[in-house]
């Protein structure tokens, strides 16, 4: 009776209402259009890592302490000899056009680096004695030795064949974003160590939403700043090669090409689907009405995280490909369905034909829906803040897929009126035929294939790896990539890497060599007025003691020592170059001594980068090789932490390591451990949903079986091919096995309501895959061929999103209709 009353008002519903379910349905989609210009994409380096992460407050307070501003790095292989006038004046040139930039704190380049060794060397009139290549009586040949052979330049500002230079790009500091940042994190600090007031939870929520509007103002300024920079370094490309390189460029061009690539093969996408649709239907309206559901749908979600003010980082940048997979795979069902009891019951009018389809369809795709949806919410175990917004943004697009669908579908359908239909339509359907007589006659084979494909999966499982190289994010024929290259190969790396150290519990000596003879060279001679004018200049003389030094300098050493590390910088590398002068060791009333006479302009540069009086800390400065092969960037974080303890006797709250290798790698561990929870919660509900749908322990058993095979086999695959899990890659798990399991639950419904009728386990089968079965095929092969487009992308992550979808829909579709009506002919649960 209630079956009935419930068919009685969708009849009501869709035959009498269908015009105003069509209004209400364009309704929705001009509302959600005004909000579409607020949908904005997060380019800031922040949404690759931990939010709560302790590296990433690390890193901002040493940033604070050491003075270090964001910077992006130039380089330049001048076509003539780099010691040249010409190219000379190229750089100089080139720094004061980029200084222009309003943005530009300063500009630290080889023509204006103090050369210690040109001329003669007298400590006494130090402040009046060092030149720069711009100099007008420096010598050439001298800079040019010194600048391969100190550590302060060496692979830093100039590579050592002499052929490639560095300018240091520094970014100005946006106060009020820094102060926004500090005013949110107070008070996230304050909330994590207990609750809030009404007043702090007020102030939090008004800074928290400041903080993100002035956040996108920040980023569109750093954005525009580096297109500048790219501008004005194209008008000096027939001088020679130019690349830009940086974090914040990094960060910059990830989300620049993900943003070309939801425009670009987005359209693409959409062009392959109208295709395929054409070929499999034949018809205008099953054409139209598909693309005009994953149109709505896209256009609604978007226009919702434009008023929710919900943006979408690298992580999430996929999106609309899946709610175009899954908008489509509802219509193709319903299509299907719809053609399926047009054919078989011709004397029926339209709307009965729609109801029928409604009431056959709507709980398997209910169920279907609600599956993946767990399957995607399920990310909010991660802990990753674009992570779970990301299985959040999923779950409510699923949904409005869901809602729209069965709205604006049938209502549109009933509107157009019935058609006649086409044969070409079933085309394809010996595909399916010929996987029902597979099924049904190679029963050893298909368990054979499982149990190959179960132990295939298990060795790739075994070999896969978390890695993060952002050199290998981009096609080897772009610029970043040839930029990031050059500055791997000849200019030290990267990837930066920051240690910093407590020295407090180090004593301060008092170290007796106030007679030694001071001599860097024999007619030197200083008066005892002078010596303590000397050191009167800083009052951080006595920090400069002996056990510091050697620690300073055994750290500074093993770091240099390790083959994935590049440049290494710290007050170590101005102690290398003062002894190299001296030609001898300096005691550290010496080190002392030669600090204060350094002039003060030099200062940002050798030491306030490196040394921190005032809280007794040093900092190492080193850059990774980020395209080294057998780079393995998790184990080198440990294997460094783990020595400084046990080698150099350093207490683990004396060290501090960060830096964007540390808080990414962070991020990717994170998500990797919670990703292994992931799955497990997803199959365990996907097997309670199917307990609950089937009421069947060995029907839920069934069906999860081949998801979980589908899931490991796309892990198997990212295995054997090396590819490294990063934060794209690292949630196909969870995305396979929520596309898998639609293709189970349609199959096991349809499969269920056959058996009913017939009594016949592999008539049934026979029947379920020349209906069910051709619509699984037809939404598998529009989105493997669909995405297989992605991999004209030039972002690596893109071209894996598309490959590794691909190959979840052809697996899902493989065991949805061979190992699933296999394992039901062997159980037979019905």
């Amino acid at each position: 009776s209630m079956k009935d009353s419930n068919q009685t008002i969708m009849r009501a519903l869709y035959s009498q209402h269908y015009r105003t379910l069509v209004f209400i349905t364009l309704l929705v989609v001009a509302t959600s259009t005004f909000y579409v210009d607020q949908f904005q994409l997060d380019t800031s380096a922040d949404a690759l890592v931990l939010d709560n992460d302790p590296s990433l407050l690390a890193l901002r307070d040493i940033k604070t302490q050491f003075g270090i501003k964001d910077y992006v790095l130039i380089t330049y292989t001048p076509n003539d000899d780099l010691f040249s006038q010409s190219s000379i004046n190229v750089i100089a040139d080139l720094k004061n056009h980029i200084q222009q930039i309003e943005n530009i704190a300063s500009i630290t380049s080889v023509i204006d680096v103090p050369l210690l060794r040109n001329g003669e060397f007298k400590l006494a009139n130090l402040q009046d004695n060092i030149k720069n290549l711009q100099s007008p009586d420096v010598d050439l040949d001298a800079a040019r030795q010194e600048m391969i052979s100190s550590p302060l330049y060496k692979d830093q500002l100039v590579s050592s064949d002499t052929s490639t230079t560095a300018l240091l790009v520094v970014f100005k500091d946006n106060l009020r974003y820094k102060n926004l940042l500090h005013q949110r994190n107070n008070l996230r600090e304050k909330r994590r160590q207990g609750p809030l007031n009404e007043s702090e939870r007020s102030a939090l929520r008004t800074i928290t939403k400041e903080f993100q509007s002035y956040k996108l103002v920040f980023t569109q300024q750093r954005h525009d700043d580096i297109s500048e920079i790219r501008q004005i370094i194209k008008s000096y490309k027939h001088s020679g090669k130019l690349f830009l390189g940086g974090a914040p460029m990094v960060a910059d061009d990830m989300m620049t090409f993900v943003r070309k690539d939801i425009v670009v093969f987005g359209g693409g996408v959409i062009g392959f689907i109208i295709l395929l649709l054409l070929i499999i239907f034949r018809q205008l309206r099953w054409i139209a009405l598909p693309l005009l559901c994953c149109l709505f749908s896209c256009l609604i979600m978007v226009g919702l995280l434009g008023r929710l003010d919900w943006r979408v980082t690298v992580v999430s940048s996929n999106f609309i490909s899946l709610m175009i997979i899954f908008t489509l795979s509802i219509v193709v069902h319903l299509t299907v369905k719809y053609q399926e009891l047009a054919e078989t019951t011709p004397q029926e009018d339209n709307t009965t034909l729609v109801l029928d389809t409604v009431n056959s369809m709507f709980a398997p795709c209910f169920y279907t829906a609600i599956t993946t949806v767990v399957a995607f919410a399920s990310l909010s175990i991660s802990g990753i803040i674009p992570v779970i917004q990301f299985g959040w943004m999923m779950s409510i697009g699923i949904l409005i897929a869901l809602a729209l669908t069965f709205t604006f579908f049938p209502a549109a359908v009933i509107w157009l009126g019935k058609t006649k239909q086409r044969q070409s339509s079933n085309q394809f359907q010996w595909v399916t035929e010929n996987l029902a007589n597979f099924t049904l006659n190679f029963k050893g084979t298909i368990l054979s294939i499982a149990v190959l494909a179960l132990i295939f999966s298990a060795v790739g499982i075994s070999r896969l790896k978390v890695e993060n190289s952002f050199i290998n994010y981009f096609g080897k024929n772009t610029e970043i990539y040839a930029g990031m290259k050059l500055i791997d190969e000849k200019l030290g790396g990267t990837v930066p890497l920051e240690i910093v150290i407590n020295l407090s519990r180090f004593s301060v000596e008092e170290e007796e060599d106030d007679d030694e003879e001071f001599d860097f060279d024999d007619d030197e001679d200083f008066s005892f007025d002078e010596v303590e004018e000397a050191l009167k200049q800083t009052a951080n003389q006595y920090w400069f003691t002996s056990e510091k030094m050697k620690l300073i300098k055994d750290i500074h050493e093993y770091l240099e020592a390790i083959n994935e590390i590049g440049t290494v910088t710290s007050v170590n590398t101005f102690i290398q170059v003062a002894q190299d002068l001296a030609k001898k060791e300096l005691s550290t009333f010496e080190l002392a001594l030669l600090y204060s006479k350094i002039p003060e302009q030099f200062h940002s540069i050798l030491f306030t980068p490196y040394l921190s009086f005032d809280n007794n800390q040093v900092r190492f400065s080193a850059r990774i090789l980020d395209s080294a092969p057998n780079l393995n960037r998790n184990e080198l974080i440990l294997k460094i932490k783990h020595d400084l303890i046990n080698q150099f006797e350093l207490e683990e709250n004396e060290i501090v390591m960060t830096g964007l290798l540390v808080m990414y790698n962070n991020m990717l561990q994170s998500l990797f451990s919670s990703q292994i929870l992931t799955i497990w919660v997803v199959l365990g509900a996907i097997f309670l949903m199917l307990f609950a749908l089937y009421r069947s322990l060995l029907i839920a058993l069934i069906g999860i079986l081949p998801n979980c095979l589908s899931a490991g086999f796309v892990l198997g695959l990212i295995g054997w091919f090396n590819i490294p899990l990063d934060m794209m890659t690292i949630t196909i798990a969870a995305i396979s096995i929520g596309i898998g399991v639609d293709g189970t639950i349609h199959y096991l419904h349809r499969f269920r309501s056959e058996f009913q009728h017939q009594k016949d386990y592999d008539l049934a089968l026979k029947n379920a895959h020349g209906s069910i079965g051709n619509a699984i095929f037809y939404t598998s092969a529009i989105v493997v061929f669909g995405f297989s487009i992605l991999c004209l992308s030039n972002f690596v992550p893109t071209i894996y999103f598309g490959l590794l979808t691909g190959a979840a829909m052809a697996i899902a579709l493989l065991n949805n209709l061979t190992l699933l009506p296999r394992l039901i002919l062997l159980t037979k649960p019905f």
